[in-house]
C-alpha cells in the first residue's frame, strides 16, 4: 500500500469538514489520503445564528447523503414580518414569498455538527481539538507547530488547508504580509447574536424591530423553546468598535446595552435583558475578506479565511460547502503538484466569488433595511406594507441565489 498523501485542515466549523469529506472520500488504495482537522475550541462550535442551506450548497450536501437529516433540523420559522413599536405586524411575508426565509433554514451549530459527523465517519479522517498552529514553514513538505495544552509539538504533512474562519490566524502565518494586510475589510455595521428562551409571540414569523441611528432587532424562531435574536447597529457605534479590542464576553455584552440603552419599547427591553443572561453569545463587526491570492505553495485557504462574503450577502453558506468541495477535488486530481492544485481551485471560483460577495443595492443593502432616520423608518415599513399587499415581493432581489455550475470529480 502506498504511503499516504497526508492533509492538515485548521478549523472544524462547516467548511473543514466538508473539505475532509471530500478529500477522504477520494482516497484510494493506490493514492491513500489521511486527513487530520484540528480545532482550538474543546469541541466543535454548536452555537451560532441561522444560516440557509441553498444553491450549490445543497447539492453538494445532497451529494454527500446529508441532505435529508438538514432537513430534518430546519428551524420552525414559516415567513417574516415587519413589526411596529407596540410589537404589531404590519407587514407579513410567507416563507414562500420571502427573500429572508428560505426552504432550509437550520443553526449554524447544527449544520456543524452534521458536517462534522459526516467527517468523523470516514475511517482515513481524524479530529483533534484544542491544538492550533503557531508556524509554518515549506519545502518538499510543509511543516507546522502546533500548540496544545501550553505545549508545542512539530509535524509534517504534504498539503496544508486554512479554514479556521474570517479571523483566520493561519492566513497570517501561510500567506505572505503584503498579502495578508488590510484584507479584512469592515463595515459600518455591528452585530450580535444570541438564544433566548422562546414565548408565544415569537412563532411562527421571524418579526424585525427597527429603531433610529440603524439599529434594530430580529426575532427568529428556531424550536418549541428557543428563539435566536439578531441585534443590529449600523453607522458610527464607538461602544462597540471598542469592544472588539476585547474577547471578554461581557465587555462586549454592555457595549450592545449601553448602544440600546434609549430603546425602551417593544422587544428591545426584552432582548437587552435575555442577553446578560444567555450563554450563547456572540458580537463581532460585519467584514468581508478579499485577498489576491488563497494560497501558497502547499498551503491553501478556504471559506471565509479566503473570501468571507457577509451577512450581508447571504452567500457564506454557499460557498463554505463550495470551496471546499472544489478544493478538495482540485487537490484530489492532482496530489502530485498541491501548489498547482490550489491555483486550478482559485481560477474556477474567483469569479464567482467575487460576484457573490457584491452587496444587495450597489452596497447599500443594510443601510436600506436599517434606516438612520424616522423618515427612513416609515418609507422602509410603507415599501414592505405595499410589498405584502401586492405581491410584488419576488421583485427584491434575493439573497444567497448566485448559481454556479459544480465539476464532477472522481471522489470515488
Amino acid at each position: 500500500m502506498s504511503k499516504p498523501f497526508k492533509v492538515l485542515i485548521s478549523g472544524s466549523g462547516v467548511t473543514g469538514p466538508v473539505a475532509a469529506y471530500w478529500l477522504a472520500r477520494a482516497s484510494t488504495a493506490s493514492n491513500p489520503i489521511h486527513v487530520t482537522v484540528i480545532e482550538r475550541a474543546s469541541a466543535t462550535i454548536t452555537s451560532g445564528q441561522g444560516i440557509d442551506v441553498e444553491g450549490a450548497a445543497k447539492e453538494i450536501a445532497r451529494r454527500m447523503g446529508l441532505l435529508e437529516t438538514i432537513k430534518s433540523r430546519v428551524t420552525s420559522e414559516q415567513g417574516f414580518c415587519g413589526i411596529d413599536k407596540k410589537n404589531r405586524p404590519y407587514a407579513i411575508f410567507e416563507a414562500k414569498n420571502s427573500a429572508v426565509t428560505r426552504e432550509i433554514e437550520i443553526m449554524r451549530g447544527e449544520l456543524c455538527m452534521i458536517t462534522r459527523n459526516a467527517g468523523k465517519e470516514m475511517a482515513n479522517v481524524d479530529f483533534q481539538y484544542n491544538r492550533f498552529i503557531t508556524n509554518i514553514e515549506q519545502n518538499d513538505k510543509v511543516r507546522v507547530t502546533i500548540s496544545k495544552d501550553d505545549q508545542t509539538y512539530d509535524e509534517e504533512y504534504d498539503a496544508l488547508i486554512g479554514a479556521d474562519g474570517i479571523r483566520s490566524r493561519t492566513r497570517n502565518l501561510m500567506l505572505d504580509p503584503a498579502d495578508t494586510k488590510d484584507c479584512v475589510k469592515p463595515m459600518d455595521f455591528f452585530a450580535a447574536f444570541f438564544s433566548v428562551p422562546a414565548q408565544p409571540q415569537d412563532k411562527p414569523f421571524a418579526r424585525l424591530q427597527h429603531s433610529l441611528g440603524g439599529r434594530a432587532v430580529a426575532i427568529r424562531p428556531v424550536t418549541e423553546k428557543v428563539s435566536s435574536i439578531y441585534l443590529v447597529a449600523i453607522g458610527d457605534y464607538p461602544a462597540l468598535a471598542a469592544s472588539l479590542k476585547n474577547r471578554d464576553h461581557k465587555t462586549k455584552r454592555q457595549a450592545w446595552a449601553e448602544t440600546f440603552s434609549d430603546v425602551q419599547y417593544g422587544e428591545f427591553p426584552r432582548m437587552l435583558k435575555e442577553m446578560q443572561e444567555t450563554d450563547n453569545f456572540y458580537s463581532d463587526q460585519v467584514a468581508q475578506v478579499k485577498l489576491p491570492t488563497w494560497s501558497k505553495g502547499r498551503c491553501a485557504l478556504v471559506g471565509d479565511a479566503a473570501y468571507c462574503p457577509s451577512v450581508a450577502t447571504g452567500e457564506g453558506t454557499q460557498l463554505a460547502f463550495l470551496g471546499a468541495y472544489v478544493l478538495a477535488g482540485e487537490l484530489a486530481t492532482n496530489l502530485s503538484d498541491p501548489a498547482a492544485a490550489f491555483k486550478e481551485y482559485e481560477k474556477k471560483l474567483r469569479g464567482f466569488v467575487e460576484q457573490c460577495q457584491q452587496i444587495p443595492f450597489g452596497g447599500k443593502g443594510p443601510s436600506l433595511v436599517c434606516p438612520q432616520t424616522s423618515w427612513g423608518i416609515w418609507a422602509l415599513q410603507t415599501a414592505l406594507w405595499l410589498f405584502s399587499r401586492v405581491k410584488i415581493w419576488n421583485l427584491v432581489p434575493n439573497l444567497g441565489q448566485n448559481k454556479f455550475p459544480l465539476p464532477d470529480y472522481k471522489f470515488d
